[in-house]
């Protein structure tokens, strides 16, 4: 098989900030900037295409590169859940006939709001949680360690060095 090689925690981490905040700060860059003015939709929808693939897929990039991937892509699952479930409110809230032309006006707010928390929950839960993920990877693939302490005897007033070695 392929060797492992270890993957920094602290990396894994920028990796999730990063991906998380850069697509969203540029979306929204797009958008303040001007060019999304309402009488061309494409920046109006590259930037909402970024500020999505921001929250939706940017936490997860620290799992990717600390060769998690399926949790990585259980966080993807999850704030696509909690998207569609903002995206239904709003559009039942909207009129959208989806529940047969009743009044949904507080279904379609718990739907924005539980599906928001999804997205946002997740989002902080991952970005969060990527750090121990990854020294639990790292940990499976290098469970042996090496380390060394000084000793002191006190029978005979010597000093020395403690190997210990773990596998």
């Amino acid at each position: 098989g392929l060797s492992y090689m270890y993957r920094s925690e602290r990396t894994a981490q920028k990796w999730s900030l990063l991906g998380t905040i850069s697509p969203a700060f540029g979306g929204m860059f797009i958008l303040a900037s001007g060019a999304a003015d309402g009488t061309d939709f494409t920046p109006a929808m590259a930037s909402g295409g970024l500020v999505l693939t921001g929250l939706v897929i940017g936490p997860s990039m620290g799992y990717f590169y600390g060769d998690c991937p399926r949790r990585g892509l259980q966080g993807i699952g999850l704030r696509m859940a909690g998207l569609g479930l903002t995206i239904t409110g709003i559009g039942t809230g909207m009129g959208w006939d989806i529940f047969g032309g009743e009044d949904f006006s507080t279904s379609a707010l718990v739907m924005v709001f539980s599906g928001a928390g999804l997205l946002m929950g997740s989002m902080v839960y991952d970005i969060a949680t990527v750090k121990r993920a990854v020294r639990r990877r790292n940990e499976e693939y290098h469970g042996s360690s090496v380390s060394m302490s000084p000793v002191f005897f006190s029978e005979t007033g010597g000093v020395g060095v403690s190997l210990n070695l773990t596998f």
